[in-house]
């Protein structure tokens, strides 16, 4: 009797205690949520798309070229190996 009771209680108990645990748990997690949120808020916003001062002149770009040096295209395979499928273009 006495030990079927202590048993008893004692799962009883188990049980309560891993409930507790979860929802401490749980309430952790709110208010990570919570906290978090207030530092996205606290994000300074990123730049604007254009700045005024930062772009180029006018009849910028004047020669209308691109100049290649030493460009190499490579394939790459499995394995890291590596074959070279474009060289030396600018000669």
């Amino acid at each position: 009797g006495f030990v079927g009771m202590v048993l008893s209680y004692g799962l009883s108990l188990n049980v309560s205690f891993v409930c507790s645990i979860q929802n401490q748990c749980n309430l952790a997690n709110q208010i990570i949520s919570v906290e978090r949120v207030n530092q996205y808020m606290d994000i300074q916003s990123e730049a604007t798309e254009v700045i005024e001062e930062n772009r180029p002149l006018q009849d910028w770009p004047q020669d209308g070229y691109v100049e290649l040096r030493d460009l190499k295209v490579i394939k790459y395979k499995y394995l890291h190996v590596h074959l070279t499928v474009l060289t030396n273009l600018s000669d």
